[in-house]
């Protein structure tokens, strides 16, 4: 048999989520920080828990730390595109947040 005679074909498969390996609950994350070195990308979930306002600095907690091969990553942000195309068909477009106030104000006198 050649390879023109081989017919591929796609099959579904369903990912179910083991309780006993995963968090039901999920991590909450608010800000995220991606770096990357020459095999793999790091994608770095955290908590915002304050602001220094006079340094101008975030606060964060580390929630969750990926580390996924470079390949990986179009795939990643492919599901993300059609999953945020799906969310704004229901939903409507994801608000942009407001940006923090980083200026200091002091009380005159």
């Amino acid at each position: 048999m050649s390879e023109a005679d081989v017919q591929v074909r796609e099959i579904p498969v369903e990912t179910k989520w083991e309780p006993e390996i995963s968090d039901e609950l999920g991590s909450y994350a608010n800000v995220m920080e991606i770096r990357f070195s020459q095999h793999e990308f790091i994608l770095a979930f955290g908590q915002i828990v304050g602001v220094d306002i006079e340094k101008g600095v975030q606060k964060c907690k580390l929630v969750s730390k990926l580390v996924v091969p470079h390949h990986l990553v179009p795939q990643i942000i492919s599901a993300m595109n059609q999953n945020l195309q799906k969310f704004a068909g229901v939903f409507g477009p994801p608000s942009e947040p407001k940006p923090i106030d980083r200026k200091v104000k002091r009380a005159a006198g």
